[in-house]
């Protein structure tokens, strides 16, 4: 090798070190190594095709090479905070570029000079191609609603960039390309192999998308076809329903009244049946315990300025028989069991004492025994004997969250429904380390902008 491909080398091998050193000492995802993984294999036949058509030394293994550098580096340094989709896509382009450039060099797809229009050339070309795809699919890759669905145009941008990679592989000749390291040429012909190639990679793409799955796209959400929880500007159903204290159904939309500017929904584990020898606090999900200074917090301040609290209590539905509630007993048996029935009322009467003794700081408490607004239906299939299974049920469990309970669960609408932001969730106190994902102030900070709003809006 010569100096510059050892220094080329060394330079993608301290990026890439800089990224992982990065990633392992944050807080590591698999989600996002998995998505670094598909999107090489993804990528890895169009810009191996590109390497190709200009004329690269080994143009697949610089495109595997080049792929697998700027996905190592970038794991370290998400881009998504940057906006989505044009500040990240565009940070996305360069980084991929100038980490790419060194990789080629390294491996001997070209000289130095050669390799830097090679990286660019083949990173604009999968970029504007993933413009396309936002354009045609724009919740792809944020949960946020930042960017209008425009399908002419992206479906413009995939059918000319497709049409392009149809034109390397059409059984036409191309134009002759010399071969590096020499003043040969030769004419470049499409194979079934190559056009094979080029298949894989539009499946691919197609694979990954919501109509292609039914559902949100598992790479950049992993999240279950069937599962579509509400999003920002959303408008949660007006049936959604729980149980007051007599175990009366009341619905959502009952709790606003004239003074209701926000409403903060609040869904924590309830009460234990009997307390587990190894828990902390005085309700049967420790994380709800824990996170009951930051909702303390919130009411007191909030209570009397426009925010109607909506705290619903849920069971340990799926681990019932640890928290002394029999096993399954709020899942399986029916609605006029006598076990149920009693179990429900263990859970409200242990919940409302703690609301009495101060524990618990909302009044009114309702609860949701079946769990409704957080079903995991993957934890748990429904029975004949469990009732109902509504369209809206399950909605309350964002995405990202993949914790078998999701409590708790802090969501923000507006006196209409509507939802506001993205939902405060994943504050796991017992994990090591801890995680937070949000902070009281954030909280607050949501609902005093939400305040704003609604009084603009008067």
């Amino acid at each position: 090798m010569t100096n510059s491909r050892w220094i080329a080398l060394a330079v993608v091998v301290v990026a890439v070190m800089l990224s992982l050193i990065r990633f392992t000492t944050g807080t590591p995802s698999v989600d996002l190594l998995m998505r670094a993984g598909v999107l090489t294999l993804i990528f890895l036949p169009i810009k191996g095709a590109l390497l190709t058509f200009l004329g690269a030394a080994r143009p697949y293994l610089s495109a595997l090479g080049g792929s697998c550098s700027s996905q190592l580096a970038g794991i370290g340094f998400p881009l998504v905070s940057l906006g989505v989709p044009w500040p990240a896509l565009a940070a996305s382009f360069v980084l991929s570029a100038a980490v790419e450039w060194p990789a080629l060099v390294a491996i001997g797809a070209a000289g130095v000079k050669k390799s830097m229009g090679l990286a660019v050339y083949v990173n604009f070309f999968t970029h504007l191609l993933l413009a396309g795809t936002f354009l045609y699919w724009p919740d792809m890759f944020s949960s946020e609603h930042s960017l209008a669905r425009q399908p002419l145009l992206g479906g413009v941008i995939i059918l000319v960039r497709s049409w392009f990679l149809s034109y390397l592989f059409s059984w036409f000749p191309v134009r002759p390309l010399p071969i590096s390291g020499g003043d040969e040429v030769m004419m470049k012909r499409v194979n079934r192999r190559q056009f094979l190639k080029t298949s894989t990679a539009a499946a691919g793409m197609f694979a990954v998308s919501p109509e292609f799955t039914s559902g949100r796209s598992w790479l950049f959400f992993q999240q279950d076809a069937g599962q579509r929880c509400y999003r920002p500007g959303d408008q949660v159903d007006a049936g959604v329903s729980f149980l007051d204290r007599n175990r009366q159904l009341v619905t959502l939309a009952d709790q606003v009244d004239e003074y209701s500017k926000v409403l903060c929904l609040v869904i924590f584990g309830g009460a234990y049946a009997r307390k587990p020898a190894d828990v902390r606090g005085r309700l049967w999900c420790v994380d709800s315990s824990d996170d009951l200074a930051i909702q303390r917090t919130l009411y007191f301040n909030y209570v009397n300025e426009g925010v109607t609290f909506v705290p619903v209590a849920t069971p340990p539905v799926y681990s019932g028989a640890n928290y002394g509630y029999p096993e399954d007993v709020f899942l399986v048996e029916g609605e006029d069991s006598p076990r149920y029935q009693s179990a429900v009322t263990e859970l409200v009467e242990k919940t409302e004492a703690l609301k009495e003794d101060g524990t618990i700081p909302y009044d009114p408490i309702f609860y949701d025994p079946r769990f409704r607004l957080l079903d995991n239906a993957s934890e748990h299939a429904h029975v004949p004997s469990y009732g109902p299974v509504y369209p809206w049920q399950g909605r309350f469990k964002w995405h990202q969250d993949h914790q078998r309970y999701g409590t708790p669960t802090i969501w923000l609408l507006d006196s209409e429904r509507r939802v506001l932001t993205e939902p405060f969730w994943g504050n796991i106190y017992e994990a090591v380390p801890v995680q937070i994902n949000y902070t009281v102030r954030e909280v607050m900070a949501a609902l005093d902008r939400a305040l704003a709003a609604a009084r603009l809006r008067q």
